[in-house]
């Protein structure tokens, strides 16, 4: 149990470092920014036809073409220093232990994965704003514009979200924004973790390469070039590293449903985390018997 507090403790610090990290303030900016480049004229919209939005436009963001790269991108600049040694990480290390310490850094990961997620769903009702009512459906602003994408081009606008007529009529609103949350955080998670994988086993940049390398793989079986240079078979795989931007609306029949998703994940990251553990503690091992 002592273990356990001392690890979150780690945690926790982690945390406390956000409120002057420059990493932050650019992660930050850049989520409004682009909140603002999705939503704005949808919140204009809204406006001009003196209707509310209800809050559940988080399925249609990360379906829009940009998500990866924004979001991944994003990710990827938030974890790449895993596992987030600094000049205090040695004196710490030695009051509450390099393993607990180690086990820190996997729960900052974790809780930051679950954090980000609300962060980006945050940023974009702060968008809107102006424009939100609370209802447990759809509303008239997405059902309207699932039927017809050109309204707001009557209005001289031009809003960035596509809203599929398919998934307004199969899917609730409240159970499919639940559901985007949860695989925005499992794929936060698991871009969390190779980073630290790499980090720790190969260098310490070895993360940032090997997570950009799939981010570009994973953008390119989307569509585009990518269609042409790998099979069907090898582009499926894409899906499970993260989030098909796409999976709205599925680009072929091979791509894995989410569940077969979320499985492949949910096992590949405690294979991560204790290869990543297992590095770390044979360096401890070798650093403290003065090898180097």
């Amino acid at each position: 149990m002592d273990n356990f507090r001392k690890s979150v403790c780690c945690a926790m610090a982690n945390f406390r470092k956000w409120h002057h990290s420059p990493t932050m303030y650019a992660v930050w900016a850049v989520m409004l920014l682009f909140a603002w480049y999705t939503h704005g004229d949808l919140t204009r919209f809204c406006m001009e036809t003196n209707m509310t939005i209800s809050p559940w436009v988080l399925p249609f963001y990360i379906d829009s073409g940009n998500y990866m790269i924004m979001y991944v991108g994003m990710v990827i600049l938030l974890f790449a220093a895993a596992p987030f040694a600094d000049l205090q990480s040695p004196f710490v290390q030695i009051r509450t232990g390099r393993l607990n310490w180690f086990w820190g850094q996997v729960l900052y990961i974790l809780l930051t994965a679950m954090v980000f997620p609300l962060m980006i769903y945050a940023s974009q009702l702060l968008i809107l704003a102006p424009a939100v009512r609370w209802s447990t459906d759809w509303g008239g602003v997405i059902r309207s514009l699932a039927q017809d994408a050109s309204l707001p081009q009557k209005y001289g606008l031009q809003v960035a979200l596509h809203f599929p007529n398919q998934v307004i009529q199969k899917c609730e609103a409240i159970p499919l924004t639940v559901q985007t949350l949860s695989l925005m955080m499992v794929n936060t998670a698991m871009i969390g973790f190779i980073i630290l994988l790499f980090n720790v086993t190969v260098h310490k940049i070895g993360g940032v390469c090997a997570a950009c390398a799939l981010l570009s793989w994973s953008a390119m079986t989307s569509h585009g070039i990518g269609i042409m240079l790998f099979t069907e078979a090898i582009r499926k795989y894409a899906v499970c590293l993260w989030l098909n931007p796409q999976w709205l609306a599925p680009l072929s029949k091979g791509c894995f449903t989410i569940p077969q998703v979320l499985t492949i994940q949910l096992t590949l990251m405690p294979v991560m985390i204790a290869i990543s553990a297992a590095v770390f503690y044979r360096k401890d091992t070798v650093f403290e018997k003065g090898r180097f």
